[in-house]
């Protein structure tokens, strides 16, 4: 399965064009959480797994198997690929997400620079911390 979590701008109540073009051409598979922690970084947040359980990231998981070119212009919106890896922002990486039908390895872009000079988005729910933020 080429599955892909999301938890920011390309969920669906963001309303961000990614997103948008994610939704028109992938297939939106369930909603989930994975374990982990998400940061403010400024206009969108950066997600870091953690293998314990513990804090949550909630988002949603979309099917590209029939779209694989989106995969190209999913990495270049993320700066996945753009230069070294060891100094992009985000990299793709493969997590386990616990959906109501069970649990799926998705792959989803990780955030990738300390985050001691960033605040946590408690709950772990970017659409509510965003309404919040942009009331």
């Amino acid at each position: 399965m080429e599955l892909l979590f999301v938890y920011g701008t390309l969920l669906s109540s963001i309303n961000h064009p990614v997103g948008e073009n994610l939704r028109l051409k992938a297939c939106y598979r369930d909603k989930g959480w994975a374990y982990g922690k998400l940061y403010d970084i400024g206009e969108y947040p950066g997600f870091v797994p953690q293998a314990e359980k513990g804090l949550t990231v909630v988002g949603e998981v979309y099917d590209l198997r029939l779209c694989p070119d989106l995969w190209a212009a999913l990495d270049a919106y993320e700066g996945v690929g753009e230069s070294d890896m060891e100094t992009a922002e985000y990299s793709r990486q493969k997590i386990s997400v616990v959906t109501i039908k069970g649990t799926l390895t998705c792959w989803t872009y990780v955030y990738q620079e300390t985050v001691e000079h960033l605040s946590p988005i408690r709950d772990g729910d970017y659409p509510a911390y965003f309404l919040a933020k942009n009331q």
